[in-house]
């Protein structure tokens, strides 16, 4: 449970310990944190009752459980947290949801404003001006591309399609990382691989 409780990163002081040039890999200031803690019965702990060696490092969320406690029990210890690749463990996997969809393009055309598709639409973006169905572009975004609208329209005035070139990003961070920063480092990480590829298929 200790080691599944995400912590705050900081990427520019600390390197993952097997990439770390200070050390070796054997542990050191520069790519590893010494957090303790000392609680006593009866009580939940929690995360937030980690005591950080770096201010900057601390759990994201601070209402993790980590035990209960009875009464006459005693908790110390001391863990050390480092950084490293989701590849390696789930510890490390900062991305607790990512999907990603095709751009919606909605269409709507000779509307007689009869109101089915917006009574239908489960994310309820289609609203009515004098005109007939309108959907703005911020969203358009949000359509789930079920094209229940769709189906409900007799005069078959509304379509539902998507843009075959763009693409909608969606991912959920565990707190580690904001989900920019974690997008950006995946970034980084693909692009050191496409490098290092390369460097390789120019020797020969």
């Amino acid at each position: 449970r200790l080691s599944l409780i995400p912590l705050v990163t900081d990427v520019e002081t600390y390197v993952p310990q097997a990439e770390c040039d200070v050390c070796g890999g054997e542990g050191c200031p520069a790519c590893e944190v010494s957090l303790t803690l000392s609680a006593e019965g009866p009580g939940t702990v929690y995360s937030r009752d980690l005591i950080s060696s770096d201010p900057k490092i601390q759990p994201a969320d601070p209402n993790i459980p980590i035990v209960e406690l009875k009464k006459g029990q005693k908790l110390v210890l001391e863990a050390i947290a480092h950084m490293g690749y989701g590849r390696d463990s789930v510890k490390w996997q900062a991305g607790v949801a990512c999907g990603y969809k095709n751009v919606p393009v909605i269409t709507i055309e000779n509307c007689d404003a009869c109101g089915h598709c917006a009574a239908e639409c489960p994310k309820g973006i289609i609203r009515f001006e004098e005109s007939g169905a309108k959907v703005s572009s911020e969203d358009v975004l949000k359509c789930s591309l079920c094209k229940l609208c769709e189906q409900v329209c007799d005069i078959h005035a509304i379509n539902v399609g998507f843009d075959e070139n763009a693409f909608v990003f969606t991912m959920e961070s565990d707190g580690s990382y904001t989900a920019k920063d974690l997008a950006l480092n995946a970034a980084d990480v693909i692009k050191g691989k496409a490098e290092e590829l390369l460097s390789i298929l120019d020797q020969f």
